[in-house]
């Protein structure tokens, strides 16, 4: 029988965290828990519980996440199994007494809003996938984490995050910059050709069929930022406003991009960011590549130095 999460659930870590469903409306008819809420783990922390960490701000509000069922999400609100226009605040809570957030949420409405779809239409044997991101605001530096695990319909917890192989936290990471690995000019354009980035770093899983790294991180973006003729870099990792995106590929190929300047002279940066399973992705883009340049005029490569030639000497 399915275990359920009542009206007032009191969990205890360490002193203790209490969690208050609302009664509007559930996305399905009973409480499908998903976390890291199981049972505490020292290989986890000195407390003994699981964490969602990482080298950035790691709160409630920095760090930005969906989760889907593997196979069923849908990007827009309303369709697919997802969290549909559930806030942060219903499924990372920060616990409050040091530990920082963690994965604790139901597949029901909440104060934010309500996920899309319930599990419980997939069976008994389903996945389920999470995507993260955080910002460090001193540094700039974005990190990202993805996880899956299958559901245990036994459990407390179903979708038991407590069960990644090796047992840890789930730590978002920086991901390596592009790798340009060709530029060839077209018109007054650069086609740029990036090769595909490893996301083996960010992946956590309890290796079930459905949750392999091919299977959830499916695909990469590659954005695309513009600058003047040896302009500064951008520090910006957030896209809205700030990234274009110029392709998205299939991981293990490469990726071309054209970087277009309208007629002008321009440098650009490009960057990447993984697009998950079900098409979903992140606000937050990974490291600058190195510069590339695009626009009627190019760099003019040196010249090549020349060498005069000394006469040997006479030893007549």
């Amino acid at each position: 029988m399915k275990k359920t999460i009542g009206a007032l659930a009191i969990l205890t870590l360490g002193v203790g965290l209490a969690l208050v469903p609302t009664t509007a409306r559930a996305a399905c008819a009973g409480a499908v828990s998903f976390g890291q809420i199981s049972s505490g783990h020292p290989s986890c922390s000195a407390g003994g519980y699981c964490y969602v960490t990482s080298s950035g701000l790691r709160t409630n509000a920095s760090i930005q996440g969906t989760f889907w069922m593997m196979g069923n999400g849908n990007t827009a609100v309303g369709v697919g199994i997802d969290n549909g226009n559930q806030g942060n605040l219903d499924w990372i809570p920060d616990l409050g007494f040091g530990g920082g957030v963690a994965l604790n949420g139901t597949w029901q409405a909440g104060p934010a809003g309500s996920p899309d779809g319930c599990p419980d239409t997939l069976g008994a044997v389903s996945a389920m996938a999470i995507g993260l991101s955080d910002i460090d605001a001193s540094t700039g530096v974005a990190t990202f984490a993805a996880a899956c695990v299958k559901r245990d319909g036994g459990a407390a917890t179903e979708f038991d995050y407590n069960t990644i192989v090796p047992l840890t936290n789930i730590d978002l990471k920086p991901i390596a910059k592009p790798s340009i690995t060709a530029s060839t000019r077209v018109g007054d354009n650069s086609l740029v050709t990036v090769g595909s980035p490893n996301f083996a770093s960010i992946f956590y899983t309890d290796n079930s069929p459905s949750c392999s790294l091919t299977n959830v991180i499916k695909q990469y973006d590659v954005w695309v930022k513009e600058v003047a003729r040896d302009g500064a870099p951008p520090v910006d990792r957030n896209t809205p406003g700030n990234w274009v995106l110029g392709n998205t590929c299939n991981v293990g190929g490469p990726c071309q991009v054209t970087v277009d300047c309208a007629a002008t002279n321009c440098d650009a940066f490009l960057a990447v960011s993984p697009r998950f399973d079900s098409g979903f992705g992140t606000l937050r883009v990974g490291a600058n590549s190195t510069r590339t340049q695009a626009g009627q005029t190019l760099a003019t490569p040196p010249k090549p130095k020349s060498i005069k030639k000394i006469a040997a000497p006479d030893h007549r």
